[in-house]
Formats: structure tokens, sequence, C-alpha cells
């Protein structure tokens, strides 16, 4: 059965960076009294902006906007309020529009609503990492004509199906396998509970051997300094963001919720809180010396407002924090424009600071402080898996 698009999310149309013409911010939204998808185009603010970088600054905060009110449910066109789909494994407010009540109450997508609601403790990234598995089965149940029949239809042989079909025609990695097994588990055994089924469907399912590498690899030190020359030109807010990680080794969350009262400019430190980490003790990173002097010199962070986020919207710091993608969308960028590898993304910048770290012959214990890790072990591990063994003798190596 073929899913009819709903939304497309905001996009820019820079009419390729002429200055002269009219930019927009376009998407498109399934109109439910014709069932056609009809565009939509926003011109405000961006005609305003005289500047290639002000308009791309605006243009990231239109389509934001756009993409948070469409997500929430708003339409242009009239809500028809007798219109329900009643799960949290769809887009809930824009089903609204579209769905339609569903027959029964037991199906697979009711249980896995209620597994949904039951760990909604866990992080927001986290627990749409397991609606969107869920959805893909439930979607998968839907090109069987299987969607609307109870829970207890779904006998072994219906999962097992499932299964090689995402290790065959998905390609989907051993790993990712795993994952999808004990979330649909989670479900059936929830079900279990309830009493609508006896035994969970999940067992002696389909091998998966094949190992997916999808990890970021440290930049070599060559296509660093292509990288960061391309980068400083476009994109400064980019090239701060990447000495963070390389200097301090940072993750992408904490970078993107970095207040300016964070920093310590005398004692050359950065503490993140507790509650943005999830744990019980507060981080705190070192920040090199000749780092810290471009933060106080270059960059002038001591100048700012000490509650403002380092990396606000708009390109620059600011009372409002930047979108969540904004960075990886921009480092991808500049990526394609300098044709590297794709293993090179942006948390590669935190791998190539550990790299360097090692070939210096900074000690194991004070990498693991330096990057949060728990211990020394997790460091190794760490070190083993992300970097390699990096051969420090040979680092006198005359090359040809």
């Amino acid at each position: 059965m073929k899913r009819n698009k709903i939304v497309i999310l905001p996009k820019l149309n820079d009419r390729g960076g002429d200055l002269n013409k009219k930019w927009f911010v376009y998407f498109s939204v399934r109109n439910p009294k014709t069932d056609k998808m009809e565009r939509i185009q926003k011109f405000k603010h961006l005609h305003t902006c005289k500047t290639a970088i002000e308009r791309y600054a605006k243009a990231e905060e239109q389509i934001l906007y756009w993409t948070e009110k469409l997500k929430a449910g708003w339409t242009p066109f009239d809500n028809d309020e007798s219109v329900i789909y009643e799960d949290q494994l769809q887009y809930s407010h824009i089903a609204n529009i579209y769905g339609r009540k569903r027959a029964s109450n037991k199906t697979f997508r009711f249980f896995a609503s209620k597994f949904i609601d039951s760990i909604s403790g866990l992080e927001k990234d986290t627990i749409s990492t397991y609606s969107s598995k869920l959805r893909i089965f439930d979607q998968w149940l839907d090109t069987k004509g299987l969607s609307e029949c109870d829970i207890s239809a779904l006998e072994h042989q219906i999962i097992y199906d499932f299964f090689e079909w995402l290790i065959n025609e998905k390609k989907r990695s051993r790993v990712t396998i795993k994952k999808y097994r004990q979330l649909l588990v989670s479900v059936f055994e929830l079900a279990i509970q309830k009493k609508s089924i006896r035994v969970c469907p999940v067992y002696s399912l389909p091998v998966c051997t094949r190992e997916v590498d999808k990890a970021p690899r440290p930049i070599q030190e060559l296509d660093m300094d292509a990288f960061l020359k391309l980068i400083d030109e476009k994109d400064p807010q980019l090239g701060l963001y990447v000495r963070f990680e390389f200097n301090c080794f940072l993750r992408p969350k904490e970078i993107r919720h970095m207040r300016v009262k964070w920093i310590d400019f005398a004692a050359g430190t950065i503490t993140i809180p507790r509650d943005v980490l999830k744990t019980k003790h507060d981080r705190i990173s070192v920040i090199p010396r000749e780092f810290l002097m471009d933060l106080r010199n270059k960059y002038k962070l001591m100048e700012l407002n000490k509650q403002s986020f380092v990396f606000g919207r708009g390109r620059q710091p600011g009372t409002m924090i930047m979108g969540k993608n904004s960075m990886r969308k921009r480092f991808v960028s500049i990526r394609e424009e300098l044709n590297m590898p794709e293993e090179y993304k942006l948390y590669s910048w935190k791998h190539s600071g550990n790299l360097r770290a090692e070939l210096m012959d900074i000690p194991m214990i004070d990498r693991t402080y330096q990057n949060g890790h728990k211990s020394i072990k997790t460091t190794e591990v760490y070190t083993r898996n992300k970097i390699g063994r990096a051969g420090n003798a040979f680092k006198k190596f005359e090359s040809i």
C-alpha cells in the first residue's frame, strides 16, 4: 500500500545566490479537500537582508520557525476536527488532519504507543529513535494488510518475514537488527502483561552478521587544514564550534547548550552542569592555553552577557539556543564543497583531538578526565575503537 506524504518540510530557494532576486522559504502540505500536495512560499523578512550571510541566517530562522509550526500541527488549510489518529507512532498533531480512528485498540500500534508512554522519562532523542523503529514495523505491517489486525494475529512467521526484509532488502547491520529485536520484544511483553497474547512471537529470527561502520573517523592533518581554511572563511561560528570539540573534547550536546557563564576565563576551564549531562556530577574540561587566548581576544567571549548561549540562532551568540541539526548540516555543506570523505563527520573533530593527544603522549589519565570518561579503561576502549593504535615512534619517520 502506497503511503501518501503529508508534509514536505521547509527548504530555502536562494535563487542561485543572486541577491537581486527574491529568496524564499518553501514547503508543501497536502490539502485534505483535494488530497493534493500544495506548495507554500514564504518571502517575509528575507528581502530586507542586504548580504548573503544575513539572508542565510534569516532563512535558517524561518526554516526552523515553519518546521516547528508544521510539526506542531499547523496547516494553511482548515482543520477537520472530526478526523483523529490516536497513537504516538504517527506525528500526532499532523495526523489530526489526515488520520482516521482505528477500528481496534488492540493492534500492534496500540501497544507500541503504550510502550512509548511507559518510557517517557528517557531522553527525547532516545524516545524518538524508538518511535521511529516501531513506526517502520507498523508501516511494514500496513504493506502486508496487517496493521489493523489484533496483535494476537501477529504470529512468529510474520515477525520472521519482517526481519528477513530488514536484513536482505534494507541491508541493516547486525547492531541495528539487535535493537529492532529488543524493541519488538518489549512491545509484545507488554501485550502479554495485558493478557492480550500468551507467547512472544519474537524468537528464532534470521541471523545477521553484517557490520556497517558509520562511525565518525578522525580527520587527517592535511585535510584538517583544508577544512579550517574554508570554514573560517565561510562560517566563523562553525570554526569556533569545531575548535571547542577538538581542543576541549566536548560533545555536540554540551557545545550546543554552552552558556558564556560556563567558561572560567581565568582558570581556563569549562564546567558543564550535571543537569545538561544527566549525571550526578558536573564535568570540568580544560581549555588549552592558546585556545583560551583566542576565546578572550579573537572571539571576545568575555565581553558577552554571561547568560548568553555561545552558539545562538542567527549564527551568533544570543538568548535563543541554535537548532539541533544546524551545525551538522553546515559542516556537511563544507565537506561536500571540499569533496572530502563521508566518514568525516562533525563529531570527527573530537576524535581528531584525541588522536593528537595520543600522538603528543598526553597521559591516559588526563585524557580520561578531558573526555569525561568514568575510567581509564573506558578511554582505552575509546582510543582503540575510535582512533586505532597511533604508533608514536613513527612520528619521526622520514616520508618519501
